[in-house]
């Protein structure tokens, strides 16, 4: 599928747009789990994917408050830490056979991905709050 049609338009940070992919696969992933699994830990999944999603897009929707730094910093390390979770129930997923080797490889690639346009959106925020607060207005 086209990335840039995920959402049915072309708007959207990429971050967002590869959160919601990752999430579509996750949720077709957990439906799949054998039943002692899907009901904890493809919940957990599902529920920790969609938190993630949601944080993502108001994080960096247009209407978020790009000038708040140390707000904005602590959503973004608040989302590395989901991703660090997300990244832990798909390795137990995948180690209690409820998960596919090849979704697991496809499912890491994604959040890799996911993890380093997190880790710029991090860097650029902390470029921009020490030039803010070295030229106040």
């Amino acid at each position: 599928m086209n990335i840039k049609n995920a959402v049915g338009k072309n708007e959207g940070p990429s971050i967002f747009l590869h959160t919601f992919e990752l999430t579509k696969v996750i949720y077709g992933i957990t439906r799949n789990f054998p039943r002692p699994t899907r009901f904890v830990l493809g919940e957990k999944l599902d529920r920790l994917m969609t938190d993630f999603l949601l944080e993502i897009n108001s994080s960096t929707s247009k209407r978020a408050d790009l000038t708040n730094f140390d707000k904005r910093h602590r959503s973004f390390t608040n989302l590395s830490f989901k991703l660090d979770e997300i990244r832990v129930l798909l390795r137990l997923a995948f180690e209690v056979n409820a998960l596919s080797s090849g979704y697991y490889k496809i499912t890491l690639e994604q959040i890799d991905e996911i993890g380093r346009e997190l880790g710029g959106l991090i860097k650029f925020n902390l470029h921009q709050r020490r030039k803010f607060s070295d030229n106040p207005p």
